[in-house]
């Protein structure tokens, strides 16, 4: 943005993932660079070489055998000097980039790209049955030939390994193919409709190596099964359950839920709060929990519910000092709230009372006033904090220097890394100062940990931040991963 310009400058951004998230992403951008100079290498040499073998229209489908190469035509490449193992490893790492989920995975995509390079790429994709064994079998344009070849093909290459797939719009030989290997089914996704659901509840029984199961209960096709809450049992080793639909839910649903051997749950959907409880109670296993819309239910009766191995907590709910006052959490490290009305005293009594340690908290909720944030992010259980994450509530100078380390309460949140605030409206050089008292760390202030993430917006101009913009920048400049952005 040009100075003068009467448009209003909107993001200042480093991207800055932590610590262990960018030494991953520096490795795959290594294997990347190794891999596109060996193969433009590779290209370079095969183009001299009259005895390299061409790979043009074969059937895929003929045996893995009938694939084998002569390597020794690949010696003077470059590329056929990295071991298997790596190149197995760069395959692998650029196909989990095609997809933030892997069961998006387009099933026309993904390793048949890398199988149509070259002989040896083609060699060693159909080798590797990881890379065939998540997919999503639906096309997303019109694909020539018959679409089932390519449903068989994948199913093929990744013997003897269990599947994972994401299905709600397919055709009838689709179906039936994958619920032919319903005794390989690992991570299933469904958007059904009736007779999809009919479908999978006969083949279910036969399905013992499903461990994880998504529903998205959104169709207008669903009549007969109003939700699909009977598939739920249907799976003798159901570990991880998602269902989601935006309306309410049937009576019988959480009924059906096989609780008590659930380790991940995610339920989006409409019940009153008693009712979550009950099905909360059983949930014994369970490490990780995010439900939403929470319905207000009558006063609760029932006694605490704990639940001794839930380490992620995510929650939307109306009533959320009610809800809270019956938990008890001795494993909890992230907790994380949604357009819920949650009051610091009853998040402090559940610290309290679960004698947990956290380390991450996210608060979403534009009716909380600073006040109630401070009485969040005071408590002494938090001093163990890693991360924090506000988004909605209004801060200004108060908690920007209490924030500011050492202060007056004798430094809170000493190991504090990462530090996510929007709608900041302090005045102008409180920001810079804060996150110059955190990093980096100096030898005279006891701060065990420094930032290694901070994004912040501000609800004011970009004229009236004048300091903390500079500053900010400068921050930059020497290292620091920040991100901000003003209205």
């Amino acid at each position: 943005m040009t100075p003068g310009s009467r448009k209003t400058p909107q993001v200042r951004v480093a991207f800055a993932p932590p610590r262990r998230l960018l030494l991953a992403a520096q490795i795959k951008l290594c294997l990347r660079r190794v891999l596109r100079f060996a193969f433009n290498d590779f290209r370079r040499e095969r183009h001299v070489s009259h005895d390299a073998p061409q790979w043009t229209n074969e059937d895929p489908n003929l045996p893995l055998a009938s694939h084998k190469i002569n390597l020794e035509l690949y010696s003077h490449s470059s590329i056929a000097c990295l071991p298997v193992e790596t190149l197995s490893e760069i395959f692998l790492h650029c196909l989990a980039d095609l997809s933030v989920d892997p069961l998006y995975v387009r099933i026309e995509n993904g390793p048949l790209l890398l199988s149509h390079v070259c002989g040896y790429w083609r060699h060693l994709a159909l080798s590797m049955s990881t890379l065939w064994t998540s997919f999503c079998p639906e096309p997303r344009n019109r694909v020539r030939g018959s679409y089932i070849n390519l449903v068989e093909q994948w199913l093929e290459r990744s013997q003897p390994l269990p599947v994972s797939f994401s299905l709600s719009v397919a055709s009838s030989e689709t179906r039936e193919l994958l619920l032919a290997n319903a005794h390989r089914w690992y991570n299933i996704e469904l958007t059904p409709d009736d007779d999809l659901i009919s479908d999978f509840l006969a083949a279910a029984p036969s399905a013992p190596l499903t461990e994880a199961v998504t529903i998205y209960a959104v169709s207008g096709e669903l009549t007969k099964h109003d939700g699909t809450p009977v598939i739920l049992r249907s799976f003798p080793h159901l570990r991880r359950l998602t269902y989601w639909t935006g309306r309410e839910s049937p009576q019988d649903l959480l009924a059906n839920v096989p609780w008590a051997g659930l380790t991940h749950i995610t339920l989006y959907c409409q019940m009153p709060m008693d009712v979550w409880l009950a099905g909360l109670k059983q949930c014994r296993e369970a490490r990780y929990i995010d439900i939403r819309m929470v319905q207000p239910s009558p006063p609760l009766r029932s006694g605490l519910v704990t639940l001794p191995k839930l380490e992620y907590l995510e929650v939307g709910v109306r009533d959320g000092d009610s809800f809270l006052d019956q938990l008890v959490l001795p494993s909890l490290h992230t907790f994380k709230f949604d357009f819920s009305r949650i009051p610091s005293r009853a998040f402090r009594d559940l610290v309290t009372r679960s004698d947990c340690t956290l380390e991450t908290l996210c608060i979403s909720d534009q009716r909380l006033s600073e006040s109630e944030l401070i009485g969040f992010i005071t408590h002494p259980g938090l001093r163990g904090l890693r991360e924090l994450d506000v988004n909605g509530v209004r801060i200004l100078d108060e908690t920007i220097k209490l924030l500011t380390y050492p202060s007056d309460t004798e430094g809170i949140l000493p190991h504090l890394e990462r530090l996510y605030l929007r709608n900041i409206g302090a005045i102008d050089g409180l920001v810079s100062d804060m996150v110059a008292s955190r990093w980096p760390p100096s030898q005279d202030r006891d701060l065990p940990l420094s930032f290694e993430w901070v994004s912040v917006h501000f609800s004011r101009r970009r004229l009236a931040l004048e300091k903390d913009h500079l500053r900010l920048k400068e921050f930059l400049e020497q290292g620091l991963r920040v991100s901000w952005s003003w209205r």
